[in-house]
C-alpha cells in the first residue's frame, strides 16, 4: 500500500531498519526494496537485491513471479537509470505477458513508457500513451504512477519551452490530485522541482535559494536524469544570475559528479555544456569551450538533438566573443536552430535567434538583426520564456561590445513593450498556430498583429513596430477576418480575446 502511495522517503527509512538477511528471505521485500532503491538512485545496490530474491529459499517468489513483479521493478529500473531504449523494450514486453492480471503493474509500465516518450521528445506518442496510463492508474488507484505520470506531462511542456503551458498543467495537476487524495509528501516535492524550473522562467524573482536549494537535494536524492538536470540548470542560472558564479559552478560539479558515480552518461554530458558555457561566460580561457565529442552522443535521436543544439549555440557564442569569424558564428546559430527547431525546443530557438541576430549585425544586416530579436523577444513572451530572453540578452552583452549597439538600435520601446505584451511574431512555417474559434486557427504572427490593434496602432504604426510593409499589415488583417468569419477590427480582437484556448483549463488567448 505504501509503494502504491508513493511514500518513497518513508519506505527508504523503513527498509533502513529492516534486517539485512529478513528482506532477503521474504521475496515481497526483496522486490519492494530493490523497487526503492532504483528511485532513491542506487542501481547497482537495487541490482543486488532484485538477484537475492531469485534464491530457492526466499519466500512467496511464486506469486510474485506470476504477475510479474520483479520483471516490472527491472523494466523500470532501466528508465531510472537512463536506459531508455532497453526500458521501452522490457516494459511492453511485461505489458503482453502480465498486463491483462496485474493492473497495478499496467498502470506502472505505462506511466514509464509514457516517461520515455516524453524525454525522447516524442509528444504525440506521450498523448497516447497518457490516455492509457491514466485509465490503469485510476481503476488500481496506482498514486505513485501518477505522480510520475503528470511529470511526464508538465516535462514535456518545459521541453517544448511551453512555460505558460506547464503551469497549467501543473495547476490542473495539483487539482486532481487533491479530488483522488493523493499523498502529498512526495507528490509536493516532485512538483516542486517542476515548479522551480516554471518559476525561473516566469519570474526568477520569485525563486529564493532556500527553495531551489531543496527542490536540487530532492532531485539530487530521487530524480531521474531529466528531472536532476532541469532542476540542476535552473538553480546553477539562477545562483550565477544573482552574482554566485562560484556556488553556481560547484552545483554543476556536484551533478557531474554524481552522473559519475551512477554512470549517468546524458546527465554526465549535459553538465559539461553547462560548465563550457560558464566557462566562457566567466571569460576564463581564450581557447575554445572544452565540449563533449559528437561520438558521444548515444542517446535517444531527439535526445541527442537538444544537446547537439545547445553545443552549436555555445560555439556560435565563443565565436561572437573572439570578435571575428561572425560568419562563422552565424552558421552555428542557424545549427542550433535547426536542431532545436526539429525537436520544437523554443527555449534554444530564442537563444539562437539572439546569436544570430548579433552575428548578421556585426556582418551589417542590421534590419535583417533587429527583426529575428523582435521575433525572439515575441517568441518568449508568448510562452513566458523571459528568463531564457534576460540570459542570452546578458550573456552576449559580456562576450561583445556589438551586442549593446544591436540592442540600442531597436525601435523605441519594443524592450519595455515586450516585457509585459505576450504577442508573438515569427515565422509561420516554424510555429504551431494559435487556436482562434471551433472552425479557425490564426498564427501566433497573427496574434501579435491583433495586440497591435487592440492598442489602437495604425497600420503604418504597426508596420514601423513589427519591422513590416504596410501591404504586409493589410494583408494579414484580410486573412484574420476572413479565419475569425468577422468584418472589422473590433470584433477581430474581440473574438480572439474571448475565444477559449484548446488545451488550457480555462481562460483565453490573451493578447
Amino acid at each position: 500500500m505504501a509503494l502504491r502511495q508513493g511514500e518513497i522517503e518513508v519506505l527508504r527509512t523503513w527498509f533502513g531498519k529492516v534486517p539485512a538477511r529478513t528482506i532477503k528471505k521474504i521475496a515481497a521485500l526483496s522486490i519492494g526494496y530493490a523497487w526503492i532503491l532504483y528511485f532513491s538512485q542506487q542501481a547497482r545496490q537495487a541490482e543486488e537485491i532484485l538477484v537475492s530474491s531469485l534464491h530457492p529459499s526466499s519466500r512467496g517468489v511464486g506469486n510474485l513471479d506470476e504477475e510479474g513483479w520483479r520483471e516490472l521493478v527491472n523494466a523500470i529500473g532501466k528508465a531510472t537509470q537512463d536506459e531508455l531504449l532497453e526500458s521501452q523494450v522490457l516494459c511492453q514486453k511485461w505489458i503482453d505477458s502480465f498486463g491483462d492480471r496485474n493492473m497495478v503493474g499496467k498502470g506502472a509500465a505505462l506511466t514509464c513508457q509514457a516517461f520515455i516518450a516524453s524525454s525522447g521528445r516524442h509528444f504525440e506518442e506521450l498523448e497516447r500513451l497518457s490516455h492509457r496510463a491514466a485509465v490503469a492508474i485510476q481503476s488500481s488507484n496506482q498514486h505513485y504512477a501518477f505522480i510520475w505520470l503528470k511529470t511526464a506531462e508538465i516535462q514535456a511542456e518545459l521541453f517544448k519551452g511551453d512555460i505558460a503551458r506547464a503551469m497549467s498543467v501543473l495547476i490542473q495537476a495539483n487539482k486532481t490530485a487533491e479530488k483522488i487524495q493523493v499523498p502529498k509528501t512526495f507528490l509536493n516535492k516532485m512538483f516542486g522541482t517542476l515548479e522551480l524550473q516554471i518559476l525561473h522562467e516566469q519570474n526568477h524573482h520569485l525563486v529564493t535559494q532556500e527553495s531551489a536549494q531543496a527542490s536540487f537535494d530532492f532531485a539530487l536524492n530521487y530524480g531521474v536524469t531529466d528531472i536532476l538536470w532541469g532542476c540542476t540548470q535552473a538553480y546553477s542560472r539562477f545562483l550565477y544570475h544573482q552574482g554566485f558564479r562560484d556556488r553556481a559552478m560547484a552545483l554543476l560539479e556536484q551533478s557531474r559528479l554524481a552522473s559519475c558515480e551512477r554512470e549517468l552518461s546524458r546527465l554526465n554530458i549535459l553538465t559539461k555544456v553547462q560548465l563550457a558555457e560558464f566557462t566562457l561566460l566567466n571569460n576564463e580561457e581564450l581557447g575554445p569551450p572544452i565540449l563533449p565529442d559528437e561520438c558521444e552522443l548515444t542517446f535517444l535521436p531527439n535526445q541527442n538533438q537538444a544537446i547537439q543544439a545547445r553545443m552549436a549555440l555555445v560555439t556560435s557564442m565563443y565565436r561572437l566573443r573572439l570578435g571575428k569569424q561572425f560568419g562563422v558564428a552565424e552558421k552555428y546559430a542557424k545549427q542550433a536552430l535547426q536542431s532545436a527547431s526539429a525537436i520544437s525546443d523554443a527555449r534554444t530557438r530564442i537563444a539562437a535567434h539572439y546569436c544570430q541576430a548579433l552575428a548578421a549585425f556585426a556582418l551589417g544586416s542590421s534590419k535583417s538583426a533587429k527583426r529575428m530579436i523582435l521575433d525572439a523577444n515575441l517568441l518568449s513572451e508568448h510562452l513566458n520564456c523571459h528568463f531564457t530572453r534576460l540570459w542570452i540578452k546578458e550573456a552576449l552583452l559580456s562576450l561583445s561590445p556589438l551586442a549593446q549597439d544591436l540592442f540600442n538600435d531597436l525601435p523605441d520601446d519594443s524592450e519595455a513593450k515586450a516585457t509585459k505584451d505576450p504577442d508573438v511574431r515569427i515565422e509561420d512555417s516554424s510555429v504551431p498556430p494559435v487556436p482562434g474559434n471551433a472552425h479557425s486557427t490564426i498564427t501566433i504572427k497573427q496574434i501579435s498583429l491583433l495586440k497591435c490593434v487592440s492598442n489602437g496602432m495604425t497600420n503604418r504604426e504597426i508596420a514601423e513596430r513589427l519591422l513590416v510593409t504596410e501591404d504586409t499589415v493589410k494583408w494579414h488583417m484580410k486573412k484574420i477576418f476572413s479565419e475569425l468569419k468577422v468584418t472589422n477590427r473590433v470584433q477581430a480582437v474581440t473574438e480572439v480575446r474571448w475565444t477559449p484556448s484548446v488545451g488550457q483549463p480555462e481562460g483565453a488567448v490573451k493578447l
